[in-house]
Order: C-alpha cells, then sequence, then structure tokens
C-alpha cells in the first residue's frame, strides 16, 4: 500500500473503548474485525479515523485521544452524538440493511478513496 496515499476510515465508532472510571477515563483497544484489520493499515499508511467515542462529551476527552496517538502514524477524529441522535441510530437506522458503497475522488485529490456504508431502501 507504500505510495498510494493516506487512509481515512468512517465508522460508526473508534477503535478504542473509553471507560469512564471514578479517577477519570481510560482507553482500551476495541475488539473487531475492523478494528483488527484496519489498524495495522492505519499503523503503516497513516491516516485518520473518524467515529464516535462511545461516550458523552468532556473536556477530557480530545486529549486523551491525541495522547492516545502520539507516537503513532495516525490519529482520531472524534465524533459526540447527543442522546436524541444516540437514540435515533440505536433505534432505527442501525437497523436497517447496509449496503457497501464507495465514491470518486474529488477534483484535483486522485490519491483520496473513500468506501463506506450506506442504507439499502
Amino acid at each position: 500500500m507504500s505510495g498510494e496515499g493516506r487512509l481515512v476510515v468512517v465508522s460508526n465508532r473508534l477503535p478504542i473503548t473509553i471507560e469512564s472510571t471514578q479517577a477519570g477515563h481510560r482507553p482500551h483497544p476495541s475488539g473487531g474485525g475492523l478494528v483488527s484489520a484496519l489498524v495495522p493499515v492505519l499503523r503503516k499508511t497513516g491516516g485518520c479515523w473518524v467515529g464516535w467515542t462511545g461516550t458523552d462529551y468532556h473536556v477530557a476527552l480530545p486529549q486523551l485521544l491525541r495522547d492516545w496517538c502520539s507516537g503513532e502514524s495516525y490519529s482520531f477524529e472524534p465524533v459526540f452524538l447527543t442522546a436524541s441522535e444516540r437514540a435515533r441510530y440505536y433505534r432505527g437506522f442501525r437497523t436497517k440493511s447496509f449496503g457497501l458503497c464507495s465514491t470518486a475522488s474529488p477534483p484535483g485529490a486522485s490519491s483520496i478513496r473513500l468506501i463506506g456504508m450506506t442504507t439499502v431502501p
């Protein structure tokens, strides 16, 4: 994959789980096939993983995520969801069928390839 550009992963969750404790927040790697398959690729090519933190917003989380990625060739871009957004997703959208789709690169950015999931009507 060398020379093919950086990978951008857009997923419903980041590849880490953030546990809330009395001492604060503690991250640890998430399991699962997507994480197992793509984190090594991100380490090799560099890039960014965009997704929900799995938690409510807390002022300490952005720095916690930067610290996790320090020394790595990739970064996290957290998405924070409101209670209403979480309820709509987990009570509706998520339960629909999914199909794989890919989008073309924008003009002038030939090294960007986006692959994602979309609902199938």
